[in-house]
This record gives C-alpha cells, structure tokens and sequence, in this order.
C-alpha cells in the first residue's frame, strides 16, 4: 500500500466564525499525485495551501503532511530583485547552516526544481 503524504479529514477554516472558506474537507495525496486547487476567489484556496503549510490554525479537522511544505504566497513583493533561482534556492534555506551559503547540491536541486536547466 503506498503511504499518503497528505491526509486531510473533516477540515474546515472560518475567520468570522460564520462564513466558512472550506468545511468537511477530506484528502489523500499520494507521492507523485498532481493536485489542482481551483475556485472562485474567496473560497480558500490559498487559506488551505497556508493550513498544510501549518502557516495557518485549522477551526476544524485535521491536516497531516509527511514532508514539510514550502508556500509562496500569490501576492509576493521582494525588497530586492530575485531571480527565479533566487527564490527556489530560498526553499533549501533548512539545508544550508547558518552563516553559510548554498552549496553547487544546493543549486543544482534548485535549478531541477525550478526547470531552468
């Protein structure tokens, strides 16, 4: 049997208290599943990025993700100029110690994950 790498069951998300975003929400991803997340605006699908990102308090539910999950938010605005590379290289930031710079691994997983190369 192939291990999930995200489960989600009975997962709902209000800020009010009254409206709710999503609710009852159950899912299991498998490794190499494709997920798309499509919605009119306002119906929580970035607040559901930020809650398996563990960025963001479910009100109900649970969320279990094998792996950690990295999340650019759709209205990012850098103080600098980053490049592409740049902001992939940001999600290896766990794997370079502190004070220290990317490695060639580091880059090179960067640009795979990017598709740059």
């Amino acid at each position: 049997m192939v291990e999930s790498v995200v489960t989600i069951r009975n997962a709902g998300h209000s800020y009010d208290g009254r409206h709710w975003q999503f609710r009852d929400l159950d899912l299991d991803m498998k490794r190499g599943d494709i997920l798309a997340i499509l919605g009119p605006n306002g119906r929580g699908k970035s607040t559901l990025l930020r809650a398996m990102a563990h960025l963001l308090k479910l009100n109900r539910g649970m969320i279990e993700v094998l792996h950690t999950v990295g999340f650019v938010p759709q209205d990012f605005a850098g103080s600098f100029p980053y490049s592409v590379l740049d902001i992939v290289l940001m999600g290896r930031a766990r794997h370079v110690p502190i004070f220290r710079n990317p490695t060639k691994t580091d880059t090179a997983i960067a640009m795979d994950a990017s598709w740059l190369t």
